[in-house]
């Protein structure tokens, strides 16, 4: 089971727009292992980033709102 599965499970929402954040697994694999996989587009690039940006934001506000419980 996932981490943002447990976190619904527990009664916070998490938007499809969240769970696309498996996505970026591929660019953790490729940082680590370099040369295996094809080269990063900059449009995949800057979506990826994006995409990881919009998580973080997400990922604090319900850090900053778990004190409240207000879900």
């Amino acid at each position: 089971m996932d981490l943002l599965t447990l976190l619904q499970e527990s009664g916070y929402a998490v938007s499809e727009e969240i769970r696309q954040c498996g996505a970026l697994t591929e660019y953790a694999v490729e940082s680590r292992y370099p040369g295996v996989f094809e080269e990063v587009l900059q449009a995949d690039y800057a979506e990826a980033v994006e995409l990881a940006e919009r998580v973080v934001r997400w990922a604090e506000s319900v850090i900053q709102n778990s004190g409240s419980r207000d879900r």
